[in-house]
């Protein structure tokens, strides 16, 4: 592989490498993919964003998954498809939902390789696939019903069609291929528009030797504006009005005004620090724990600087191609267009891996006479050792995070006929899904629970503070089976993404309200599932003792509790 070296209007050619090490390149990738096997082979369960998206997934027709979705979701209808062929070919259940994330994760490794040889060198693709092989994000959303797995991989697909075009500007073949593909990629990914604004950016503003035809680029153009008109006008211009998610949203939209550093910098820290650590960066924080991810976002954003300053000495065009889907991004965010978070910046991951694999080579190149020597490799094992341990816990445990699964087999074995089961309202979708036959599902049921547990409905479980409760009429109490169930509302104490809870605590008598409900509804014992919490829930403890509640039997593991309580 060759890289193409531009300086003052000429091109001269660097030395080939002197070789591939596919030896040290298989052995990332088998141990990148043996981390994320077990985390999916250990099965852990749905957590509430995944089981809102099953919901639609396993209740909806084909044609009806490109209706907006229930419980304030949304996904690209490409994607959508795609979980809908895993369910009814493997059944409605964690292992065929995650297959397609799971797939898509596993093949953007080779070609994030790919990418860091194609800019630089064998070097620069050793170390991004290291880097994105271990990436707790990356990992996390190979093993997450989510579509940013995907969002990642249509991006690569698309910068390595784009580099081929630059190689190739007059290739009428080349051009059909990317024309193609980027007219299919915005019906799989919802970022892909912004890949394919910076590719046209970059690609109309090349030389004009390396310039692909005015009719070609049009052609492209076309193509790629029809064909995201009809995504929009059918799947994204529901959820661009939703009031909810703009409200969710509007801490991490970068829009010039009071805050903007302060949300810039959030934004931009909260990828870095989950990209290469791992971890929320979202309040509230401890100032050590803040100081900490500062500290480490400032240290891997210089290292991409320098990789990007690496790179650009090989090859402007090239490099351009790279950040250019992020700094549209960064534009759309600007004109509050797009959210500046993590897991919606997947795609404009290969952004800061290779030009930070880049930036590390070049570091070692300057200590050492070989970057494959002792320097090269104290560096990369130093970039490698943070998110390391968090990788090794999750794949020996991958059930830590609300798994709900357990406890409602739990509840099953020890419920009693004609037993209530309140259900706290952020564990409401997990719960539903995991209490629904799918081989015969209660419609009726699944559809009031989405009313019920939607923004707006009197169940939804980060309504904001101080809505009005239900009418007394609404009691959310209705039979399932031989069981009662009772669906909890909110606390009040909102999460918006990057401002955090929007109260530390939860609405005033909320919790004696919610004891009165259960206490009502004990004949005279009551089990309680909580999931997705806070700790707000805990406030419930007491006022149940104060009602005559004595606990009869206590579960709590891997962030979920059950309790079963007995009234007088």
């Amino acid at each position: 592989m060759t890289a193409v070296v531009e300086r003052a209007g000429t091109t001269s050619r660097q030395a080939p490498s002197t070789g591939t090490p596919l030896v040290w390149i298989a052995l990332i990738i088998g141990v990148a993919i043996t981390l994320r096997v077990m985390r999916y082979a250990g099965t852990p369960s749905l957590w509430i964003d995944e089981a809102r998206l099953a919901l639609n997934l396993a209740t909806r027709s084909w044609r009806a998954l490109a209706l907006p979705l229930d419980y304030d979701q949304t996904a690209p209808l490409g994607f959508l498809w795609l979980e809908k062929a895993a369910i009814t070919i493997g059944g409605v259940g964690e292992l065929a939902l995650r297959a397609p994330v799971l797939l898509a994760g596993i093949l953007s490794l080779p070609l994030i390789y790919a990418l860091g040889l194609r800019l630089a060198d064998s070097r620069v693709g050793i170390i991004a696939t290291a880097l994105a092989g271990f990436s707790p994000l990356l990992i996390q959303y190979s093993n997450e019903a989510k579509p940013y797995s995907w969002d990642l991989l249509t991006s690569l697909v698309l910068i390595h069609l784009a580099l081929t075009w630059q190689d190739r500007p007059a290739s009428p073949r080349t051009a059909w291929m990317i024309g193609a593909a980027g007219a299919v990629a915005v019906w799989i990914s919802t970022p892909a528009v912004f890949v394919l604004a910076g590719i046209t950016a970059v690609i109309a503003a090349s030389r004009w030797d390396r310039r692909p035809p005015a009719a070609y680029i049009g052609a492209t153009l076309v193509l790629w504006a029809l064909s995201f008109a009809g995504v929009y006008a059918f799947i994204y211009r529901p959820v661009a009005t939703n009031p909810y998610m703009q409200h969710y949203w509007a801490g991490s939209m970068l829009v010039p005004g009071q805050g903007f550093l302060a949300r810039s910098w959030q934004g931009i820290r909260d990828l870095i620090w989950w990209l290469f650590f791992g971890g929320s960066t979202e309040p509230p924080l401890d100032p050590a724990e803040n100081l900490t991810i500062n500290v480490g976002a400032v240290a891997f954003l210089l290292l991409a600087v320098t990789g990007v300053n690496h790179l650009t000495r090989i090859s402007r065009a090239r490099v351009s191609l790279l950040l250019s889907p992020l700094v549209v991004v960064l534009g759309a965010s600007l004109l509050g267009l797009y959210p500046v978070s993590a897991r919606v910046l997947l795609f404009a991951a290969p952004a800061l891996i290779v030009p930070v694999a880049a930036g590390a080579a070049s570091f070692a190149s300057r200590h050492a006479k070989s970057a494959r020597g002792v320097p090269a490799t104290a560096l990369t094992l130093l970039l490698l050792a943070p998110p390391l341990h968090r990788d090794v816990v999750l794949a020996l445990h991958p059930t830590m995070f609300e798994h709900v699964r357990a406890a409602v087999a739990e509840w099953t074995r020890r419920a009693e006929p004609g037993e209530a089961v309140y259900v706290s309202a952020a564990a409401i979708p997990a719960w539903t899904f995991y209490t629904t036959n799918w081989a015969s599902p209660d419609r009726a049921r699944l559809t009031r629970t989405a009313r019920l547990a939607g923004s707006g409905g009197p169940a939804f479980e980060n309504a904001p503070p101080h809505v009005p409760l239900p009418k007394p009429c609404e009691t959310l109490a209705f039979p399932l089976g031989n069981a009662i169930e009772v669906l909890g509302r909110p606390n009040g104490a909102q999460w918006r993404s990057a401002t955090g809870l929007e109260q530390a605590v939860p609405d005033q008598n909320w919790a004696a309200l919610e004891s009165g409900r259960i206490r009502a509804e004990a004949h005279p014992t009551i089990w309680l599932l909580i999931s997705h919490s806070y700790g707000f829930e805990r406030a419930l403890y007491p006022e149940l003792d104060r009602l005559g509640g004595r606990l009869e039997f206590s579960y709590g593991k891997d962030g979920v509790v059950l309790r079963r309580y007995r009234f007088p």
